[in-house]
């Protein structure tokens, strides 16, 4: 089948699973293929290449699509509900979120945690039980102040051993980055590293430090990084296979 506009439009199975294909032609020298957020496979590809050509590409990359096509799936089993006694994960457990309508608080929002019930309780004037966005946004202010005290913390600890200084750190919310330093001397961390087991935050503290004296990645940075953090191989490898189910 084709488009109006010309492009292919063609099914890939993939164990029982079904995908479409949509090959977009246009002026380049390369194939490229990437799964799209509907799960719609997309190629772009050199005008003038045959469909066969195309369909053999995609076929080629049938392991890879589908290991994608798989882990998105795993991705939204996983995506975080906002809503009464729904979880959430922090520190490497999980918190119960609890919803209390208390009228005699300052402001719009109040959240306690107890780390002995594992719970964190939002008190809201007028909150309702159905607005998941009004709590998420509740949840996410929690976590980016969590994880600004726990990692100005950890950085002035560690600092203070490898003899380094810093000029300030960010707390961002980003995808799949979990820091960064700059030239400047700045620290950026992403939020979602409190939702993860301590040690692993204490190895993003300590790669990114260690960059303040190794701006690379040479293995004089590795040993600078191993000094404080011996296993720092196994949390590596823990962010690349565990990092994407952390999700917000």
């Amino acid at each position: 089948n084709k488009s109006r506009t010309g492009d292919m439009k063609r099914r890939l199975e993939l164990n029982n699973i079904y995908l479409e294909v949509n090959n977009a032609k246009m002026n380049r020298k390369t194939m490229a293929i990437h799964l799209s957020e509907d799960d719609i496979v997309i190629v772009k590809a050199p005008k003038g290449i045959s469909d066969k050509i195309v369909m053999d590409f995609v076929h080629s990359k049938k392991d890879w699509i589908y290991e994608r096509y798989i882990r998105r799936q795993q991705e939204e089993a996983t995506k975080i509900k906002f809503c009464q006694g729904s979880k959430i994960a922090f520190a490497g457990d999980y918190l119960s979120i609890s919803l209390v309508v208390k009228e005699s608080i300052r402001g719009k929002q109040l959240v306690k945690y107890n780390p002995i019930s594992k719970e964190l309780t939002i008190f809201s004037k007028n909150i309702n039980l159905q607005e998941e966005e009004l709590i998420r946004e509740v949840v996410r202010r929690w976590y980016i102040q969590e994880a600004r005290t726990a990692i100005e913390e950890k950085a002035k600890y560690y600092a203070n051993i490898f003899g380094v200084t810093y000029e300030k750190i960010s707390i961002k919310e980003q995808k799949s980055v979990w820091g960064s330093c700059s030239g400047k001397r700045n620290l950026n961390f992403n939020f979602k590293l409190i939702m993860m087991p301590e040690e692993i935050l204490d190895y993003v503290v300590i790669h990114e430090l260690a960059h303040l004296l190794e701006m690379n990645h040479s293995p004089r940075f590795w040993i600078r990084v191993e000094s404080l953090c011996p296993n720092y191989r196994y949390y590596k490898d823990w962010l690349k296979v565990e990092g994407y189910k952390y999700k917000f």
